[in-house]
């Protein structure tokens, strides 16, 4: 289901997401699972197409670090950061408390219960 409803479309962009990728930001942080952004970063910067997109996972240390540091350098190439994961790979989606946990590696608060309060 998540790749039949996110998986690229035709057009695979339109004139907003191309306006969106010209604003002079660095780098771009979003919760979309799909890649509309990478195709209009990709027209814009044919020569890093390949290399336009960021999945904010348990294995991304290296990645994310070179994505931090294109915000002040021009040494890396703009990049969609997906914090929320990506149609594909479908285990990147970040829905719950448990992926949240599994992708960032950090534990959640959360609220004690009514009877954790009464003592």
């Amino acid at each position: 289901m998540l790749y039949r409803e996110f998986s690229p479309k035709e057009p695979r962009c339109n004139d907003f997401h191309r306006t969106l990728v010209h604003l002079p930001f660095r780098g771009i942080l979003t919760t979309n699972y799909d890649t509309v952004l990478e195709a209009a970063l990709s027209e814009r910067d044919p020569k890093h197409a390949y290399d336009n997109s960021l999945i904010i996972d348990e294995g991304a240390g290296q990645r994310v670090s070179e994505f931090l540091l294109s915000l002040d350098f021009d040494k890396f190439p703009k990049r969609i950061a997906h914090l929320h994961g990506c149609f594909h790979p479908p285990q990147s989606i970040v829905l719950c408390h448990d992926d949240y946990a599994r992708a960032y590696g950090c534990l959640l608060y959360t609220s004690p219960s009514p009877r954790d309060l009464s003592t």
